[in-house]
This record gives structure tokens, sequence and C-alpha cells, in this order.
């Protein structure tokens, strides 16, 4: 069975975004100043109820996951990995600030790996599509681009573009629930 280009590339991405995940967990600072902007992504949202938090936690996070997934897919998957390299570092950051500072520090971890887990999904997903996007296209010569399979196949190809974006929208509401709660703990 040959393995397809595509899963290699994949798998690198995946190998760096969990090493810079483990990378962030164990991240030390030769003083006690923190980040400004890992403090920025503590204090996400500075709203006065719970309503404003959730709107703003998943409507930030959805549109950040939809930019991240065309830059990525135009970029046949380079911009995206850096991209999920850093929010992988800080969300390891994140994991080791949360557990110091919060007496629900399971429900922080929970979010956190949704949210990364919503990373990946989107990272991947993007890089699949664009290389199948690229096969779809040397499959069918110009001549056949307007032929019934080719319009079949394509069909279904944007299909599951949609079918990722609601299962990434569905994993974005939970995370939002859910940090919406640990903030208002803080």
């Amino acid at each position: 069975m040959k393995i397809k280009k595509v899963y290699y590339f994949i798998m690198l991405q995946l190998f760096f975004n969990i090493l810079f995940l483990i990378m962030g967990f164990y991240f030390k600072s030769d003083n006690n100043v923190v980040s400004s902007s890992i403090l920025g992504m503590v204090t996400k949202v500075q709203c006065t109820n719970d309503v404003q938090n959730f709107i703003w936690l998943f409507t930030h996070n959805l549109t950040v996951m939809f930019m991240s997934f065309w830059f990525n897919y135009f970029t046949f998957g380079i911009v995206g990995t850096f991209w999920s390299i850093n929010n992988a570092f800080m969300l390891g950051t994140l994991i080791k600030i949360y557990w110091n500072i919060l007496d629900n520090a399971w429900l922080s971890i929970l979010f956190v790996a949704i949210e990364f887990a919503t990373t990946l999904i989107t990272i991947f997903s993007s890089t699949y599509f664009r290389f199948e996007k690229t096969c779809l296209k040397k499959k069918f010569d110009n001549e056949f681009i307007c032929s019934e399979n080719y319009i079949i196949k394509k069909k279904a190809y944007e299909k599951n573009i949609l079918h990722t974006f609601l299962l990434v929208t569905l994993l974005l509401l939970i995370s939002a629930i859910l940090e919406t709660i640990v903030l208002h703990s803080i």
C-alpha cells in the first residue's frame, strides 16, 4: 500500500505541534515577568457579563480558525504549520499558568485541549484538501474539467470542507462555553 505524500507532511505537522506544546508546558523564564502576549491570552476578554464573553470567545475563535484554514490552504500547509506551532506553544504555556492560578484547572485544560484539537483539525484538513484538489485537477485534464465525473467529485470535495467547518464550529462552541465558565471563576 502506497502512502500519499500529504500524510507524511501531516505527520510532520503533528510532530512539530506536539513538540512545541510540550515545550510551552515546560517553558521557564529567567525572571518573574510573564510575557504580555501570554497575559493577553489569559485575560482574553474584559466584558461585563458572561453572554458577552461567550459571544466574543466563540466568534473570535471561529474567525481565527476560518482564516487560518484558508491561509494554510492557499500556501499548501506552510503558513498554517508556523501558526499552529506558535499556538501550540502558547497553549502549553497557558496550561501551566492555569494550573497554578485556578481552582478548577481541569476545566481550563479541557477547553485548551479542545482549542488545540480544533487547531490541528483545521491545519491538517486544509493541508489535505489542498493536496487533494491539486491531485484532482491533475487527474482531470483541462479538456475533462467540465465532465460530469469531475463535477461530482468536486461537489463531494466541497461538501467535505463544509463538514470539516461544521465539526470545528461545534468544537469551538463547546470550548467557548467551557472558557466562559473558567473566565467567570477568575
